[in-house]
């Protein structure tokens, strides 16, 4: 578009700085003028800058870490992402996790990929972890659990291909749902998958949590936590390493502004001081 959301972010928060990111110049060059015609200073000490770049890129170069922001991208307190299509949103997600900061997305294009095909969601990952507690029946369960604990090794690599393969179609079937014309299907796909971003983003804060040393409890005793995707470009900011405390809550907005009305927020209480 031409930056109507980071315009008007940057009119509203008055002391705030708002980095935009996208790989379309066109676009970028759109938003400059938007901006520069609302009155918004562009040369010296912009109040919103663009930055032309991949989201996983800008993330992977290590953008995050405040030691190696440039002028133009300076530390991130909150991640806002409209409209985000497909995994755009889980990796907007990750980061805010692993920068810990707030978010406030709103999801949509439920299946497209654009992370690559080596990137699996955080919430396809809680899908499987936990598949068997929330999403099958009594019988399912028993054939499942008799398949993990078989003693043969070709047996349980037999079933855990067939699993996989199960997974897979489930998630792309989820997805699908959540893109059909029929309002009352969509809503309820789309409300199950962005719950389990949700609940797979509260995973990784147990799991970071526990990495950084902390006692307390661990609320989550699943394996989601140990398979949390880590990017190892990313250096966690010591200045930010503090008690690790988070509201995250399944929001929406009326469909008269749009059809794709969820937003997942996160309150990071880091500044709560």
């Amino acid at each position: 578009g031409r930056g109507d959301l980071a315009v008007t972010i940057a009119l509203n928060l008055r002391h705030a700085t708002v980095t935009v990111i996208d790989k379309n110049r066109q676009s970028l060059d759109a938003g400059r003028e938007y901006s520069s015609k609302i009155g918004l200073p562009q040369q010296q000490q912009p109040r919103v800058n663009f930055v032309e770049a991949d989201f996983s890129s800008f993330i992977d170069n290590g953008h995050c870490n405040n030691e190696h922001f440039s002028e133009k991208t300076p530390p991130v307190d909150a991640v806002v992402a409209l409209h985000a299509c497909g995994d755009v949103t889980d990796m907007a997600l990750e980061y805010a996790r692993e920068i810990n900061a707030s978010f406030i997305i709103v999801p949509c294009c439920y299946t497209k990929h654009l992370a690559g095909e080596t990137y699996v969601p955080a919430w396809q990952r809680f899908f499987c972890d936990h598949r068997s507690h929330y999403f099958l029946g009594t019988e399912e369960k028993e054939k499942e659990e008799k398949g993990n604990n078989s003693n043969n090794v070709g047996e349980r690599k037999a079933e855990n291909d067939s699993n996989d393969s199960s997974y897979n179609l489930e998630i792309l079937s989820l997805q699908r749902l959540a893109e059909m014309p029929v309002r009352t299907v969509s809503v309820r796909a789309t409300r199950i998958i962005n719950s389990m971003r949700l609940n797979a983003q509260q995973c990784s804060y147990h799991q970071y949590y526990l990495n950084q040393g902390k006692e307390g409890k661990n609320d989550c005793n699943t394996s989601c936590c140990g398979t949390a995707r880590i990017n190892k470009h990313l250096k966690k900011d010591p200045t930010r390493d503090m008690e690790l405390s988070y509201s995250l809550s399944l929001e929406s907005f009326s469909i008269d502004y749009s059809l794709r009305n969820f937003v997942l927020v996160g309150f990071s209480h880091k500044n709560r001081d």
